[in-house]
């Protein structure tokens, strides 16, 4: 794809908040996310979509821009 080379339009989202006392559409937003507990973490495309998903629900979420931990990590090995 396109966007691939580009990590930057990337972000890492981790759900630091539990579902409970949350509403059914605020779990279902969680789900669309593709996460499922306490600290899940998921690598998504920074698009319209998303961004409009993790809004709803940035209460819940704890987000980063994927590309600086890609960098990180690019150092880590290079020891």
């Amino acid at each position: 794809m396109a966007d691939e080379g580009q990590s930057s339009s990337r972000i890492r989202v981790r759900l630091k908040g539990s579902e409970i006392g949350s509403t059914e559409r605020q779990r279902q937003t969680i789900r669309g996310l593709g996460l499922r507990g306490i600290g899940d973490v998921r690598v998504l495309p920074k698009n319209a979509a998303v961004i409009g998903m993790i809004e709803k629900v940035a209460h819940l979420l704890e987000v980063e821009d994927a590309a600086a931990d890609e960098t990180s990590r690019e150092q880590d090995h290079g020891r």
